[in-house]
C-alpha cells in the first residue's frame, strides 16, 4: 500500500515510484541478464537457451537504435515502461506471499502482537478449536515457507557441489536430501488439504449431536411439566472433542514442520531485530483507552480496524508525524519489493539450471561461479526480506501507534493545542 500526503504529494509519489517499482524490476530483469550472459561467456551463447538476454541483444543491439536517436529514445521508454511494470507484477507477487500467506498466516500482522490485541490474546471462546488445531495453521505457514525454501536452497547447492571438487557423497547426500525433503513437502500439502474439511464435517458433527442430545432433553423436561436446562454431562459451550489419533498427528506434525523454523531462525532472528516484544502493559491500556474513547470501537475485537483507525487518524490530524510513517513505510515496501524481485530472478535460475544443465560442462572456467550465482541471489533476498520484516514492525508499526497515541492523549487533554 502506497502512502501519499498533501504537502508532500508529488515529491512521495516520485520517489516512491523508483524505489517501490523500478528498482524492483530493474533489479529482477538485470538479475536474469546477468546469470544469463555469463552462462553465455562460460557455455557459449549458441548451446544454450538465453531468453531474456537474446531479448535484450534484439532490441538494444540493433543498428537502428545505435544509429537514429529517436529510436534509441523510443527503445529506452519501451524499456523504462517495461521495468516499470515488472515492477508492479513484482509487488503484486510480494503483497500476495509475504504479506498475506507469510506474514498474516504464519505471524499475525503486527498490530497483533505489539498490542496483544489479535485472536489468540482475546478471551478463549469454549466453542473454538481445541488449542492444538488453533495453533497448527501458523505453524503449518510457517513451516512450509522454511522447508520450501530449505528445498531450493539444496536444489541450487546440488549444481554448485557439481562444479567444485568435492566428494561424491557430498554431492549424493545433497540430492537425495533434496527430494526426500521434496516428497515431505509434498505430504504436508495434501496433509493439510485433506485434514481441514475432515476436522470441519467432524465439528459439524458434534454439533450437531450436542443440538439433538439438547433438543430432546428439553422436551422430555417440558413433557414431564419441569424447567429445561442444559445437560449437565455434556456442555454444550464446551469445546467439540477431536479423534485422539487426529489430535495427535496435529501436535507431531506442527512440532515437524515448525520447530526447526523456530529453533534455527524464528527465534534468533526475532531476538536480533525485537519483532516479537509488545508495548509495555501502561502503553497497552492507554492505547485501548483512547481507542474506544476516539472510535467507539473495542480495540480487542475490532480486528484490523486497530491498524486502519489509527493510520487515518494520525495521516487527519498531523502531517508531520504522517510524513515520518510514510518514510519508514516506504523503506520498508522498498526493501519487501527488492528481495521479492531478487527471489523471482533466483527462482528463474534455478529453473534455467535445472533444465540447461545437463548440457552444462562443470569442469569448465566459471561454471561454479554460474551455479553459485542463484545461491547469491537467495541470500541477497533474504537479507532485504529480514530488513523489510524489521523496518514494518520496529520503525514503521511502532510509530504509528505510538503517534496516535499521543495525537489522542493531546487533542483530548489540550484540545486548544493544533498539531501541524
Amino acid at each position: 500500500m502506497e502512502l501519499a500526503f498533501p504537502d508532500r504529494l508529488a515529491s512521495q509519489f516520485k520517489l516512491s515510484d523508483i524505489l517501490g517499482y523500478l528498482a524492483p524490476g530493474a533489479g529482477f530483469l538485470v538479475g536474469i541478464y546477468g546469470f544469463e550472459r555469463w552462462a553465455a561467456h562460460v557455455i557459449g551463447a549458441g548451446r544454450v537457451h538465453l531468453p531474456f538476454s537474446t531479448a535484450f541483444g534484439l532490441v538494444l543491439g540493433s543498428d537502428k537504435a545505435k544509429e537514429e536517436w529517436f529510436v534509441y529514445l523510443s527503445v529506452a521508454a519501451v524499456a523504462l515502461l517495461v521495468i516499470y511494470i515488472t515492477g508492479h507484477i513484482i509487488e503484486s507477487v510480494a503483497v500476495l506471499f509475504l504479506d498475506r500467506l507469510l506474514i498474516y498466516k504464519a505471524y499475525g500482522y503486527p498490530y497483533q502482537g505489539l498490542l496483544l490485541v489479535g485472536p489468540e490474546h482475546a478471551p478463549k471462546d469454549r466453542t473454538a478449536l481445541p488449542p492444538e488445531s488453533q495453533t497448527f495453521s501458523r505453524a503449518y505457514y510457517r513451516g512450509m515457507f522454511f522447508w520450501t525454501n530449505t528445498y531450493l536452497a539444496l536444489r541450487s547447492l546440488c549444481f554448485v557441489v557439481r562444479a567444485l571438487p568435492a566428494a561424491a557423497w557430498v554431492q549424493s547426500t545433497l540430492l537425495w536430501s533434496s527430494r526426500v525433503l521434496g516428497a515431505f513437502i509434498v505430504v504436508a500439502f495434501f496433509f493439510k488439504i485433506i485434514i481441514v474439511p475432515i476436522r470441519r464435517r467432524h465439528q459439524e458433527r458434534e454439533r450437531a449431536r450436542r443440538a439433538r442430545a439438547a433438543a430432546a432433553a428439553a422436551s422430555a423436561a417440558a413433557s414431564a411439566g419441569e424447567q429445561s436446562a442444559p445437560p449437565q454431562d455434556d456442555e454444550p459451550d464446551t469445546p467439540p472433542s477431536e479423534p485422539r489419533f487426529m489430535s495427535w498427528l496435529i501436535r507431531v506434525l506442527t512440532r515437524v514442520l515448525a520447530g526447526p523454523w523456530e529453533l534455527l531462525v524464528g527465534k534468533p532472528l526475532s531476538n536480533l531485530i525485537n519483532s516479537r516484544r509488545s508495548f509495555d502493559l501502561e502503553f497497552r491500556e492507554m492505547y485501548a483507552l483512547l481507542f474506544q474513547k476516539t472510535f467507539g470501537l473495542n480495540p480487542r475485537t475490532t480486528e484490523s480496524n486497530n491498524y486502519w483507525m489509527s493510520y487515518s487518524y494520525v495521516v487527519t490530524h498531523s502531517s508531520k508525524l504522517a510524513a515520518v510513517a510514510a518514510h519508514w513505510e516506504m523503506m520498508s515496501t522498498f526493501s519487501r519489493n527488492l528481495g521479492a524481485a531478487f527471489y523471482l530472478a533466483f527462482i528463474y535460475c534455478l529453473c534455467w539450471l535445472q533444465l540447461e544443465g545437463p548440457r552444462l560442462p562443470y569442469a569448465v572456467e566459471g561454471a561454479a561461479i554460474l551455479a553459485a550465482l542463484p545461491v547469491f541471489l537467495l541470500l541477497l533476498s533474504a537479507s532485504l526480506l529480514l530488513n523489510h520484516y524489521y523496518l514494518y514492525v520496529s520503525y514503521y508499526s511502532k510509530f504509528l501507534y505510538r503517534a496516535f497515541v499521543y495525537l489522542a492523549h493531546t487533542h483530548q487533554s489540550r484540545p486548544d493545542i493544533k498539531l501541524g
